[in-house]
């Protein structure tokens, strides 16, 4: 009873050249499109083939974006974080 409450997403992956999220919040910065949108989280096996777990999220708007330290000292792959803000989140499978 009561009124659900979801959690955040957070999302890490290595820094692309992949623009979707960046163009995605920048459209939002500049007003030039709906902040919230729905999209899908889905986790692969070791091999990549198989999905083993799949959760629709509804009404998501990035809350915060970062990413490492850039270090020349180091061989550390840069990553990047997103953090999502959601209203409601389903686990399909």
């Amino acid at each position: 009873p009561g009124t659900t409450k979801y959690s955040e997403i957070t999302l890490k992956r290595t820094l692309s050249p992949d623009k979707a999220f960046w163009n995605w919040a920048k459209s939002i910065r500049d007003g030039k499109t709906e902040f919230r949108t729905d999209g899908a989280v889905l986790m692969f096996d070791i091999s990549g083939k198989t999905i083993v777990g799949n959760w629709k999220f509804a009404n998501a708007w990035p809350s915060k974006w970062s990413a490492s330290d850039l270090d020349v000292g180091t061989d550390d792959i840069m990553q990047e974080e997103v953090t999502l803000q959601v209203e409601m989140l389903e686990r399909v499978v």
